[in-house]
């Protein structure tokens, strides 16, 4: 797509184009970019959110996922099965009283991480 003017008069360019001197962040016209809104939009966490969200990052730094490289090149269909085995291993956890938050926060992290290699984180 050619550097030009749409219908609307706004100017448009390839993905991924900006005019210079537009702030990051901004679009052309001076709107927040989808990237920067959610940033601005943050809100004090609930205590039991924030609590929640900590056991996944404790889970996350487990010395058994130390070598494991993180999850951005990791297939889709790959984290779908493990969501699956961790519901599995959730509905144990729940059954037998064992572990139930570090469960939890293990299905967490793995929906986490397809929404991020999805692109919508």
């Amino acid at each position: 797509m050619p550097i030009g003017r749409n219908s609307n008069g706004d100017i448009v360019g390839p993905p991924g184009w900006k005019p210079r001197g537009v702030p990051e962040g901004r679009n052309p016209d001076g709107s927040l970019t989808e990237e920067i809104v959610p940033v601005i939009e943050r809100v004090s966490l609930r205590p039991e959110v924030q609590r929640f969200a900590e056991a996944m990052e404790r889970q996350l730094l487990k010395k058994k996922n130390e070598d494991k490289g993180g999850w951005k090149d990791c297939d889709p269909e790959y984290i779908g099965i493990r969501i699956h085995e961790e519901a599995n291993e959730f509905i144990q956890a729940i059954e037998k009283g064992i572990d139930v938050l570090g469960e939890g926060a293990d299905i967490a992290n793995f929906i986490m991480m397809m929404c991020d290699i999805k692109g919508f984180l």
